[in-house]
């Protein structure tokens, strides 16, 4: 139980993690894309537009291509999941657990 139940902790922070990382990914793409749109209007860097559009290209890729926003609620649900089966493990009492994890072994020694 206790095994499972570290695994189920870790595997929710793990997707916690991953989740914050790629919203927070996400942001700053969208932040970059939009200051280096209007930064194209901007005098000083007319003579830079090319780069500035490349920029622009790379950002987008990134936000279409890797999905960031898609990626982050993808480790939401698993962290939500894995928040779930902590609760369904602590409910089980112990006994429970524990003549559920017997029941196939003793059921491999009566085959032999």
């Amino acid at each position: 139980r206790h095994k499972l139940l570290n695994w189920a902790n870790i595997t929710y922070r793990y997707h916690r993690k991953r989740q914050w990382f790629f919203e927070k990914c996400d942001m700053v793409t969208q932040v970059a894309s939009v200051a280096m749109g209007l930064a194209i209007f901007g005098k000083p860097l007319q003579d830079y537009l090319p780069w500035l559009g490349l920029f622009i290209a790379i950002l987008a890729f990134f936000l279409w291509v890797v999905r960031y926003a898609e990626r982050a609620q993808c480790h939401k649900q698993l962290a939500e999941d894995a928040r779930a089966l902590i609760g369904e493990i602590e409910a089980l009492p112990f006994k429970e657990i524990k003549d559920k994890t017997r029941q196939p072994v003793e059921r491999q020694m009566h085959r032999h």
